[in-house]
């Protein structure tokens, strides 16, 4: 197991240093106002995208195909990240890359959970 995945399974995801001086349990939902923030994270998230489709629409002459998949992960994505860790998926991107290492990781081991295969 390389040296990340063992520091990933032995002090879990909140414990992970994430290059600030936060963690993830340290994160913007305990304040009052967090859904409203919560939504306007949404919109500025989802306003940079549609703006993205518009600039590519133009620049196209009409024949533009867009990959709505792709794009609405990364939505996702950025929406999370902001939301959770305080910035933009381009930074949380590490973290996103650590919870999928975790499942993989997590999905080969055996947990020595009794009836679970």
């Amino acid at each position: 197991m390389r040296n990340e995945n063992k520091k990933i399974t032995e002090r879990g995801i909140p414990r992970i240093e994430l290059g600030t001086s936060r963690t993830l349990s340290e994160n913007h939902t305990t304040r009052p106002n967090a859904l409203v923030d919560m939504v306007r994270l949404m919109v500025e998230s989802t306003s940079k995208m549609i703006k993205l489709w518009d600039e590519e629409t133009r620049n196209s002459e009409g024949k533009l195909e867009v990959k709505v998949e792709d794009d609405l992960k990364s939505l996702s994505a950025d929406i999370i990240s902001r939301a959770c860790f305080g910035s933009s998926y381009a930074h949380g991107e590490q973290i996103f890359l650590k919870l999928q290492t975790l499942q993989m990781v997590m999905s080969k081991v055996p947990t020595g959970v009794p009836g679970l295969r």
